[in-house]
């Protein structure tokens, strides 16, 4: 090397060695500025942080592409941490902030576009049914076909991607798109959804007044049972624009489908349902004859739940159709049956259908079976409930002297235990105090056995007392009052229902904002999940005023991540909803 040379090489290689030197210093400056504005982020307001993060990915992206040399860079450009940063913390930070400053300028000025971008950035592959449907319903709604199917493409588990092809079908047959939902049909490509969605159809053209369109669709529809469910409703629609011929012509065709159901479960629910149509079209005399065919069917079902259901159905038809007698006797049938329902639960159906007395008598007729003591005792217990519940409806009622009879019977029964025997009188005491029937409600403390017993019935009868004074103030508007009654009550679970009571009030008076000032109450404790139900409540009403901004306010204090999500889902909905009504104005 000549002497010339040597002196470029020397001089080529401190130039390098300085502008390595420069590289690295300069990249660890802007690293240093980049460690600070990360370190700011955590305090600033959404729109800040966003834009703040935005400057820290341009500065780690200028580091790995201005000075590549760098030992930063090449740690960052390697995915490698530095410190606390790297290059893909960085960009999922970037992406948060970006949805939460997006949410921020959304909520200050909604709409449904900006919402409905928020919902598919927030339930991305949601593994919730309901979610699903309710955002697809809403994206059909709002005239979003293409992006209902997008979302629905995106979705990776095939179960739920072909629940979300079926609700956009069913949303679109809700809005009247029948030829789309058809066309959605054809990618489903199943009997039983197609049976559903034809179905579907044809009770929209029922509700539309078209019935011979309803006839039309039904004509596609394979399953029998399902066919009937078509037919008895297109039967009813018939009868009531006056074309009774008709009416009675579409029943006698449902009654002739019957005969193709081959499971006795399904045929007997089938009855019931034309049974029913019959009572309403008038003839009385033919639906009590299907009602028998219905029995009968009951009684071949070979699977004792179903039969249970069966007679339980027929049972609450009967009742409808006035037939008591028949009612009770199939009452009876379920009662005998080791169902799903045990025998004292179903008295109090019976109950709550309107047979008081017999309700009473048929769990009179449950004597303990031959059994061991403690199962003994699990026996008397459930039918002394099951009695208590019976005299709470019955206190309901009015039928306040059966309801004494029924608390001094638990106090003499000898193979009671305390625990159920307490459980049974509190809930009697507590329904006639809530009635406003103080003396009647002492009656029943004192039947309590000892002392104990007696102290701790009078104890819920106060806090009954209570609950029911703080309603009555919320109802009257005293909402103070209301509350400062309601902060009294010691039991905190009672406590907590009565304050979720007064703001449900106020929500349905329209006082959203005394509401949510009660729900804050809810804040704290155990029974903070009184509140969302409330939210719930408060939500709906400000739909309803068109009070969208305030109803997103209201949503953002909801704890569960769906329940938020759904909120937004009917919050976008009443929007497009009033959309829809400028639009026809």
């Amino acid at each position: 090397m000549n002497k010339f040379s040597f002196i470029v090489f020397a001089f080529l290689s401190i130039f390098t060695l300085q502008s390595c030197k420069n590289s690295e210093e300069k990249a660890n400056e802007l690293f240093v500025e980049t460690q600070k504005d990360l370190l700011e982020v955590e305090s600033l307001p959404p729109l800040k942080a966003f834009n703040t993060l935005k400057k820290v990915k341009h500065n780690i992206n200028t580091i790995i592409r201005k000075y590549p040399s760098s030992s930063l860079a090449v740690k960052l450009s390697s995915g490698q941490k530095v410190g606390e940063i790297s290059l893909i913390a960085v960009n999922q930070k970037v992406a948060l902030a970006e949805s939460k400053a997006n949410e921020l300028l959304c909520f200050s000025k909604p709409s449904v576009e900006c919402l409905i971008r928020i919902l598919n950035n927030n339930i991305n592959n949601s593994n919730s049914d309901e979610i699903i449907a309710n955002f697809i319903k809403l994206l059909i709604f709002s005239e979003r076909k293409k992006d209902a199917f997008i979302y629905a493409n995106n979705i990776n588990d095939n179960d739920l991607h072909l629940i979300a092809l079926s609700n956009i079908a069913s949303a679109q047959v809700e809005v009247g798109n029948f030829n789309n939902a058809i066309e959605t049909l054809s990618i489903i490509d199943t009997p039983s959804e197609s049976d559903n969605i034809f179905l579907a159809i044809a009770l929209k053209q029922v509700v539309n007044g078209n019935t011979n369109s309803a006839l039309e669709f039904f004509d596609k529809i394979k399953d029998p049972y399902t066919r009937i469910t078509a037919l008895v409703s297109i039967a009813l629609a018939q009868e009531q624009s006056g074309e009774e011929f008709k009416s009675l012509d579409t029943i006698s065709k449902s009654l002739n489908i019957v005969k193709n159901i081959d499971t006795n479960f399904f045929r007997s629910y089938a009855l019931i349902s034309i049974a029913l149509a019959q009572n309403k079209s008038g003839n009385r005399s033919a639906s009590i004859a299907t009602f028998k065919e219905a029995l009968k069917a009951a009684k071949s079902i070979g699977y004792a739940r179903n039969r249970q259901f069966a007679f339980l159905k027929i049972a609450k038809g009967q009742l409808i159709v006035g037939n008591k007698a028949a009612s009770v006797k199939a009452y009876k049938e379920a009662i005998l049956i080791d169902g799903l329902y045990t025998r004292a639960s179903i008295a109090v159906e019976m109950a709550k259908s309107g047979l008081l007395e017999e309700s009473l008598v048929q769990l009179s007729n449950l004597k303990a079976k031959q059994m061991g003591r403690v199962a003994q005792l699990m026996d008397a217990g459930e039918r002394t409930i099951s009695l208590a519940s019976i005299a709470v409806i019955m206190a309901e009622s009015g039928h306040f002297k059966k309801v004494l009879e029924i608390a001094k019977g638990m106090s003499n029964e000898i193979i009671l235990g305390p625990s159920y025997r307490f459980i049974a009188l509190q809930s009697i005491a507590e329904a006639l105090a809530k009635a406003g029937l103080d003396k009647e409600a002492k009656i029943v403390v004192k039947s309590g056995q000892n002392h104990s017993l007696r102290a701790s019935l009078h104890e819920s009868v106060a806090i009954a007392q209570t609950q029911a004074l703080a309603e009555r103030q919320a109802n009257n508007g005293l909402f103070k009052d209301a509350l400062l009654i309601a902060n009294s009550i010691r039991d905190e679970a009672k406590r907590s229902s009565t304050i979720s009571k007064i703001a449900i009030i106020q929500a349905d008076a329209g006082l959203f904002s005394k509401a949510l000032s009660t729900v804050d109450i809810l804040s704290d404790g155990d029974y903070r999940y009184y509140r969302n139900p409330i939210l719930k409540v408060i939500i709906t009403e400000q739909i309803k005023a068109g009070s969208f901004k305030s109803a997103i306010d209201t949503a953002k204090m909801i704890e569960y991540y769906n329940d938020y999500n759904l909120a937004l889902i009917d919050i976008a909905a009443g929007m497009e909803s009033l959309k829809e009504g400028e639009v026809k104005k």
